[in-house]
């Protein structure tokens, strides 16, 4: 047995060399000083001090792969009682063990993991096996010691990374071979509910936890990491939906941490890289209808809700409630954490066109399927009420086509604004005032209406941040709040006693209302540009408009502040110097100040009278810019676009007297105004827009298909079925709802009064258990039995749920497109299994 500590036979110990390698060169094959070359002075990287002869022939030995010369090694030292140290290092703190499976030798790691060999520290020899993925040695070593907490610590020379585990090692090196063994061996990654905090001794922003946490989600992002635990965890860890909700996470961690935003960035791409390389193993129609969710024999559209629709075989039944709540959910979540890659992909964007055309456009293609789908359009009022009559009807089921529904909608806008249009024709034509509320707008109202419907039922499907982060929800929103004001404002003032006109006050109901129906007008002409994300030459450009548009914005408020200062330091200069502040070129002894100020400079030749006195500045347009910061900014604004002349604003000329000094520096902030506006921030605009554009274009298909995607979701979806105002109109499912809860309401509270006028006149009719006898038996009139009945239809539901077809058909599809990516890697040498 040979142990790491010194042997009781001492008088054969050998003295230790001392340490005279100062200033060598460590070029040896394994960091040893070479004694050939030039001598100066160096750091000296063997920290472990010197090496006995005995030791440099253990590390030798173990590198080359001599199994003789180690065996020989220990067997003389087993005789002789020599000490060795088997977990002596090299100037790179190798052991023997490392040095072996550095080198591949796996007899010599064999040897020296025997239980003939005591003492043997196996250190980072894991890591070094799983670096060089070496895996019979993997499992010696597991076999050995399964080393499930073993970790690198901080402040070590280990060369690997401080916080770092073997299964992290295996799954930042993406093989799922090595994952596996380790899994095998009860090594798992730590999971936190906090995404912040992965170890909670750890400060959340310190380097340790920043880099604690870019590992974690290193070996997360692994393709080979989620197969894993889609093999052993099932569907809990279904890979698609995993390397998705992980994309999300990491894309706010890069907004979180600006500081290492490249790598989280760089791991969020790797999962959507996975992600989109399991959707392209799918290899047949039937195989992407399963995995979307979709039926390849039906138009995939929500039922009607109605719980008296007929429907003779309940596994159709089953299977539209169920799979349309699931409908696309692959795109709708790719969506919604931007993963354009993937919702751009081939068949992503097959699977929404199949949806998006349904049965009958499918069949009908070109001018008559344009055709057909304008007149649908034109009809959408007639169609609305055939869908709420007859939602199962072939007439009703066309409303439910999202083809159908997204002409409905363009003709639903187009008829709006035809309505404000005709409004501003009539008023060009009318007589008088025109301080009435206009019948036209109140007409236009029910779209108002409609919309504010819509954009209810919005908010209650996703959450208010989702909702707001839309800009065409805020512009939907403004549009209902200013016309609502207008209509309530005009209301207003018909009913006012006053019923005064426009007066120039500025703030009366009837000017206030006039200022909302404008911008209500301009917002609803914009609303048209978001259906023009369909067509496949105003997409990119109005995917670039909007992205110009937010360039402007981050502009405007660097070109605000320099508008600010400018306009500030102008008013401060030259607001003393304007009327009503003193400054007057004649002396106050010798003009009558209680006179108003002059402009010209005229002094009577009778000296017993006082002049007025004459301010410094002219009193016209261009020169009291200046005077007030209001007027400063208005000026600076107006004379960026070629309008005013600036040069009147820095001379004070109404004076015999120069003001050099004023003028001077009037002058220069004007110039250095013109030069950063004029010149740079506009320039600076303009490249940016650029940028922007040229950024579009250049991936121009991508960026439409993406956000076309956006527009059909909420067709397909269902977000958008009638479109206003024909929504404001209830439904028949929601009719026969309100009429069965008042019944239900009428029924309890006749049962109540019933209840109490027989427990006044009988009052055993009760039993002791509280149960009644009368004429309807035990239960209170079925009381208990509709409790068993919706005990019962939970039940059944959620068995139907666990059971269903279309989750099986799922998992059967996810299951066959993994088995093709994971032979493809293999194929290709991407992956060991």
């Amino acid at each position: 047995m040979i142990s790491g500590e010194p042997l009781p036979c001492s008088s054969h110990s050998l003295d230790r060399l001392s340490n005279d390698n100062k200033g060598a060169n460590f070029n040896g094959p394994l960091g040893f000083p070479s004694t050939a070359s030039k001598r100066y002075d160096r750091i000296d990287f063997n920290q472990a001090g010197s090496l006995t002869d005995d030791e440099r022939t253990l590390l030798n030995a173990a590198a080359e792969g001599s199994l003789e010369d180690l065996k020989s090694l220990i067997h003389q030292h087993l005789f002789y009682c020599r000490y060795v140290d088997l977990n002596c290092s090299d100037s790179l703190d190798r052991t023997a063990l490392s040095l072996a499976i550095i080198n591949g030798h796996v007899e010599i790691v064999k040897f020296l993991l025997s239980d003939d060999i005591d003492g043997l520290s196996l250190g980072d020899s894991l890591f070094y096996a799983i670096q060089t993925e070496a895996y019979e040695v993997i499992e010696l070593l597991l076999e050995k010691d399964p080393q499930t907490s073993l970790r690198v610590q901080p402040g070590t020379t280990s060369p690997f990374e401080p916080g770092l585990t073997p299964f992290k090692l295996a799954s930042h090196k993406n093989n799922y071979r090595i994952l596996s063994i380790l899994y095998r061996f009860s090594h798992r990654l730590s999971f936190s509910e906090d995404e912040l905090i992965i170890d909670e001794k750890l400060d959340t922003y310190s380097w340790d936890a920043v880099v604690d946490r870019l590992l974690h989600y290193r070996a997360r992002a692994s393709p080979a990491f989620m197969l894993l635990m889609y093999n052993e965890k099932g569907m809990a860890w279904d890979p698609v939906n995993a390397s998705m909700d992980l994309f999300g996470e990491l894309k706010q961690l890069s907004m979180r941490e600006r500081e290492v935003e490249a790598a989280y960035l760089k791991m969020a791409s790797t999962c959507e890289e996975f992600a989109v390389e399991l959707l392209n193993e799918v290899k047949s129609s039937s195989e992407l209808a399963d995995l979307m969710r979709y039926s390849l024999s039906s138009d995939n559209t929500m039922t009607s809700g109605d719980s008296d629709t007929n429907i003779s075989n309940k596994e159709d039944l089953f299977s539209n409630n169920h799979a349309n709540k699931n409908l696309l959910k692959p795109i709708e979540k790719a969506v919604q954490y931007e993963m354009k890659d993937f919702v751009t992909s081939d068949n992503a964007q097959l699977a929404l066109i199949y949806i998006q055309k349904g049965k009958l456009f499918r069949r009908v293609k070109g001018y008559k399927a344009l055709c057909t789908q304008v007149f649908l359009g034109c009809i959408y009022p007639l169609l609305t009420i055939a869908f709420m009559i007859a939602p199962n009807s072939s007439v009703g089921r066309l409303l439910q086509n999202p083809t159908v529904k997204f002409w409905c909608w363009i003709m639903s806008e187009i008829y709006f604004v035809c309505i404000l249009i005709a409004n501003t024709i009539l008023i060009q034509y009318s007589e008088g005032a025109n301080d009435h509320l206009s019948y036209v707008l109140v007409a236009g109202g029910f779209w108002i209406l409609g919309k504010l419907i819509q954009e209810v039922k919005e908010i209650a499907n996703q959450s208010i941040t989702e909702y707001l982060v839309d800009p065409w929800n805020v512009n939907d929103l403004i549009t209902i709040v200013t016309y609502s004001m207008y209509i309530v404002l005009r209301a207003l003032h018909e009913s006012s006693p006053d019923h005064n006109l426009r007066d120039g006050g500025g703030w009366d109901y009837l000017q206030v209302s006039d200022a909302c129906i404008a911008i209500a007008y301009v917002l609803v002409h914009f609303r048209i540009l978001e259906i023009l994300r369909v067509e496949r030459t105003f997409g990119p450009l109005q995917v670039s408009l909007e992205r110009m548009a937010r360039d402007a914005i981050s502009f405007m408020v660097i070109l605000l502040i320099i508008f600010l200062a400018f306009s500030s330091g102008l008013c401060e200069l030259f607001t003393p110097y304007g009327p009503g502040h003193g400054c007057t070129c004649n002396s106050t002894a010798h003009c009558n100040a209680s006179l108003p100020l002059v402009q010209v400079w005229n002094i009577t030749q009778d000296e017993n009278i006082l002049p007025a006195c004459v301010a410094c500045r002219k009193l016209n347009d261009d020169e009291q810019q200046t005077t007030s910061l209001l007027d400063s900014l208005l000026g600076i604004w107006w004379t960026t676009f070629g309008y005013g002349d600036p040069r009147k604003w820095y001379i004070i000329s109404n004076c015999p007297e120069t003001f050099v000094l004023q003028e001077v520096v009037g002058f220069f902030i004007v110039a250095v105004y013109h030069f950063t506006v004029i010149i740079v921030l506009f320039n600076m605009l303009i490249a940016m827009m650029s940028n922007s554009f040229q950024t579009t274009q250049d991936d121009s298909v991508r960026e439409w298909k993406f956000y076309r995607t956006h527009l059909w979701l909420k067709l397909v979806s269902n977000k958008i079925t009638r479109l206003p105002p024909m929504n404001i109109v209830p439904e028949m499912k929601h009719i026969k709802k309100s009429l069965r809860w008042f019944a239900k309401l009428f029924t309890k509270l006749w049962r109540k009064m019933r209840r109490t006028r027989n427990n006044s006149g009988n009052g055993d009719i009760y039993q002791n258990d509280g149960t009644t006898t009368g004429p309807n038996g035990a239960g209170g009139g079925g009381g208990g039995s509709t409790t068993n009945h919706i005990n019962l239809t939970r039940r059944r539901n959620a068995e139907a749920v666990i059971s269903s077809p279309e989750d099986e058909r799922y998992e059967k599809v996810l299951r066959l497109i993994v088995l093709r990516y994971v032979k493809k890697k293999v194929l290709r040498d991407e992956m060991v299994i």
